[in-house]
């Protein structure tokens, strides 16, 4: 899960959070200056050419061990939202000794919508309190 922007007392931006885990409340949370955050929005810019920004091949659903959810309620969670029961012990297997597994990949050539699916998934997943993220896929095929 992501954050918004971390400000002073004051209101003034000083960074970005970029990882909020709630069950932690604020002890687990990490943010990026507003510098370094200025610097990869500039270089994200950069990529854009008079024809547009590079587009993204596709995308991955990630799924992250929270130390939280029991790994029945994850699995159940994931089958709910499509995962064969294979499919989601994998994912959940991946989160809980890798710190995040995949949940499920698309491709933006071989599967149009792609970006609505997985952003419906991530919600769906995210609503059953499981810590998911989409993450772009730039280059290559998808």
């Amino acid at each position: 899960m992501s954050g918004g922007p971390l400000l002073t007392a004051d209101g003034r931006v000083v960074g970005v959070n970029t990882l909020v885990r709630p069950e932690l409340r604020a002890l687990g949370n990490y943010a990026l200056s507003s510098d370094t955050a200025r610097a990869a929005a500039e270089e994200i810019a950069a990529r854009c050419v008079p024809s547009g920004c590079d587009v993204a091949a596709g995308a991955v659903l990630l799924l992250y061990n929270d130390g939280v959810n029991r790994r029945e309620a994850v699995e159940a969670a994931l089958v709910a939202a499509g995962l064969s029961q294979a499919q989601a012990t994998e994912a959940m297997l991946g989160a809980h000794t890798k710190g995040r597994g995949v949940v499920r990949s698309w491709s933006a050539a071989k599967e149009p919508g792609w970006a609505e699916e997985a952003e419906e998934m991530m919600a769906a997943l995210a609503a059953a309190d499981l810590l998911v993220e989409v993450e772009a896929i730039f280059g290559g095929d998808g």
